[in-house]
């Protein structure tokens, strides 16, 4: 049976050495294209913490060079063996820090179910989501 869900667990700091709970890095196959950041991976229900939504693409350049704008950005610091993710919204913005290897292992594992470009869409199925919700 071929895996269909990623999830890997890593520790989770601020830039300034705070530590905080460990994170869920999440990938599914169901929508390839997507990462799931969610905080208090170990403490809370699903559904009750703050999760962040975005591109695979977004963390898989990051590893080697800064990415993004507006919400998320990414970049890895090698001095550190790090991957820095600033996430804000509305103004407010916090730069939380990743250990480098531990995401790069996470990814590999996404890219050998779905390569990058690969990803497809049911698009059918997406529609009648939408028009079942409307209703």
């Amino acid at each position: 049976m071929t895996e269909r869900v990623i999830e890997r667990r890593m520790p989770l700091e601020f830039t300034d050495g705070t530590t905080l709970p460990p994170v869920l890095l999440r990938w599914t196959a169901d929508d390839p294209a997507a990462v799931v950041l969610r905080f208090d991976a170990g403490s809370v229900e699903p559904g009750d913490s703050p999760d962040w939504v975005f591109a695979r693409d977004l963390l898989l350049t990051g590893l080697v060079e800064f990415v993004g704008s507006g919400d998320v950005q990414v970049w890895p610091v090698r001095a550190q063996m790090a991957l820095h993710i600033a996430l804000g919204r509305g103004g407010e913005k916090v730069t939380v820090r990743l250990p480098w290897a531990a995401v790069q292992v996470f990814l590999h594992r996404t890219c050998l179910l779905v390569q990058p470009g690969a990803e497809t869409y049911d698009v059918d199925g997406l529609i009648t989501q939408l028009m079942e919700g409307a209703r």
